[in-house]
């Protein structure tokens, strides 16, 4: 479970024990990678505080304030397990919904919760925010191949090694990371799943149309680059003609298993526990 957080020293005591409550109700053992993203309070002593109780923590601290889809990429490249999931520090997104996004995982690659799918259940967002949100959406849908409804809800879970292999190959620093890493999964002909998911606004997001609008266009931009580069013969199986066990994705003449382990490390980490 990878958290990214900037600034989250105030809202981390309220979402943090609901997170290590459903955690601890998961029939799963659940390694927790929270990344500071060099927050200027007190986001890593309040999560050090809350996690040490916790069996298998990793956190992480930038040293400076490196954007949401670095801090998640960051993550990544140290979480370890069957699958990884990353979700938004304020847990706007109802981590109740964690074992139906996981249940997909197994006949899909990747697994993301929506807001616009029919049956999700969305509570206090505002106007112009979902008028901003369903403008993006029109342009992702025009610029690049991603079909999915919501890129942007900050709850998505991917088989391990799908996502090692998609965040190693991205570059998105900011708020729109999440188009790229989707748009080039749909290149390469992973199986994506959406799930309908009950999302309730907090206050205090850190998302702004006037701050950080021009960098998410760049983010959709180097998508669109992303999958105009992109070969698309030999990548990977199409799914209608996978089998069961064929876990392999090709890239030019050498093979990349990804039924192997994939392991990393990265400077500045804190085991906790």
């Amino acid at each position: 479970m990878v958290i990214p957080a900037f600034n989250e020293a105030e809202r981390l005591p309220r979402s943090l024990p609901l997170l290590l409550s459903a955690l601890a109700a998961l029939d799963a053992r659940v390694e927790i990678v929270l990344v500071d993203d060099g927050s200027r309070d007190q986001t890593a002593n309040v999560a050090a505080e809350y996690l040490s109780r916790w069996r298998d923590v990793k956190l992480m601290r930038l040293p400076w304030n490196c954007g949401k889809g670095a801090a998640v990429r960051a993550g990544v490249s140290v979480a370890s397990g069957a699958a990884i999931v990353f979700i938004d520090a304020d847990l706007a997104a109802d981590i109740e919904e964690l074992p139906r996004l996981l249940a997909l995982l197994d006949t899909a690659d990747i697994a993301i919760g929506s807001r616009t799918k029919a049956g999700a259940h969305v509570e206090g967002r505002t106007t112009a925010r979902r008028l901003g949100g369903t403008v993006y959406q029109s342009l992702v849908r025009r610029l690049t191949s991603a079909t999915v409804t919501d890129t942007q809800c900050g709850f998505k879970a991917f088989q391990t090694p799908v996502a090692k292999l998609l965040f190693s190959m991205t570059t998105a620093t900011g708020f729109g990371f999440d188009v790229e890493i989707l748009t080039l999964a749909g290149v390469l002909g992973f199986r994506i799943a959406e799930c309908p998911i009950r999302w309730t606004a907090v206050d205090g997001g850190h998302v702004s149309l006037r701050q950080h609008g021009v960098g998410m266009l760049q983010d959709l931009q180097r998508a669109r680059r992303q999958q105009q580069n992109t070969p698309l013969v030999g990548w990977n199986v199409p799914p209608q003609e996978r089998r069961p066990a064929d876990t392999t994705v090709r890239v030019g003449p050498t093979h990349i298993r990804l039924d192997a382990p994939v392991t990393g490390s990265a400077p500045n980490l804190v085991a906790l526990g």
